[in-house]
């Protein structure tokens, strides 16, 4: 179940960067109540991502708000590319390997896991894999972190021995996965038959998939379709997804100005999206 941090990011993503970049804490609680988060967790996720880095108080006229940081521009300028513009590994892989001693292990902890929430798959402990079109993604988050010093990204192909199969159903978890694209293919099919009945439910609809899709980006890092087979869902999955932005995201945006007071035109999110 997504979380008043998710929908603040998503929100952030698909709107308020686009439109003046500023929201006001109000507007957010009246944004994320339909999507089921109440004042309180919006006001902590606000809190988190202040924290984070990614945004920065900005009082306008007496009213309390927030705008993007350096840090959180780049931070969507990487969801861009997952999300949007996302390609598939073309056989090349970038490999993080890192030694941490024992005394630094909250250290260790966060390097795993900012590379697997970025898509990165575990062959041992101290070394993960991606397709290598992770690789600048993964420098620039882990300069962000402040980890860079303890880890090293290595260029790969694979060789002659081993089945890439096997390396890759041993280091992601394929089957959820799938699932996951099954589950995303059926709801995403069903909000399209509904078509838009209000801008509000359009807005709920669309921030649910937006924020669905987002996670399939960050959980499955581009593996190759060859590999995967022919009934791999992902390709079926990216294209319900494009006519969802094309069906659904003007009458969502319209209900975020109708909240927000924006007043631009809807401009389909090819060049702007959402990050992890």
């Amino acid at each position: 179940m997504a979380s008043a941090r998710d929908w603040v990011v998503v929100l952030f993503g698909l709107f308020i960067r686009r439109n003046s970049g500023w929201v006001s804490i109000a507007q957010l609680i009246e944004l994320l109540e339909p999507l089921g988060a109440d004042a309180a967790s919006t006001r902590t996720a606000v809190s988190r991502l202040k924290r984070d880095g990614l945004i920065e108080a900005c009082g306008r006229d007496g009213i309390a708000g927030y705008l993007l940081t350096a840090d959180g521009e780049g931070f969507f300028a990487d969801g861009d590319q997952r999300v949007l513009e996302r390609s598939e590994s073309d056989g090349r892989w970038v490999l993080a390997s890192f030694s941490v001693p024992e005394s630094k292990r909250a250290i260790r902890y966060k390097i795993r896991a900012r590379l697997i929430e970025l898509g990165f798959g575990q062959l041992s402990s101290g070394l993960l894999i991606a397709p290598a079109g992770l690789s600048s993604e993964a420098e620039r988050t882990l300069r962000r972190n402040g980890l860079e010093q303890w880890v090293a990204l290595w260029n790969a192909e694979f060789g002659a021995l081993g089945d890439i199969g096997d390396v890759i159903s041993n280091s992601w978890d394929i089957d959820d996965l799938r699932e996951r694209y099954k589950s995303f293919i059926s709801e995403a099919g069903a909000a399209l038959n509904r078509g838009v009945t209000s801008e509000s439910v359009a807005y709920q609809s669309y921030l649910h998939l937006v924020n669905e899709w987002r996670e399939l980006a960050y959980l499955d890092p581009g593996l190759m379709s060859a590999v995967m087979g022919a009934d791999w869902p992902q390709p079926q999955a990216r294209e319900l997804f494009d006519e969802v932005v094309i069906e659904l995201g003007a009458a969502a945006e319209q209900f975020f100005r109708s909240v927000s007071g924006e007043s631009r035109t809807h401009i389909p999110p090819q060049t702007t999206g959402v990050s992890a």
